[in-house]
């Protein structure tokens, strides 16, 4: 549960970090899907094939931008177990 994530961060900024990558996931997946349901309507529309793409790899970016929050937050107790 991202709350649950949230709330644990003790920095506010990277709390705030971890906040808004997720709201841009949840985003970019709505869109995806969004996207998907005009593909499968149109399945050999060039120009929604295009677009589902492009929105594929926003997904894969939003992932990397959680991760990388979700990284940072664990450098402190990564330090504590080495």
């Amino acid at each position: 549960d991202s709350r649950i994530a949230h709330t644990l961060l003790t920095n506010p900024t990277l709390a705030q970090k971890l906040k808004v990558a997720i709201q841009k996931l949840g985003t970019a997946c709505i869109e995806l899907v969004k996207i998907g349901g005009q593909r499968r309507s149109h399945p050999y529309d060039e120009r929604i094939q295009k677009q589902l793409y492009s929105a594929s790899e926003t997904v894969v970016e939003r992932v990397e931008e959680v991760l990388a929050a979700l990284h940072e937050g664990s450098r402190g107790t990564q330090a504590c177990i080495n």
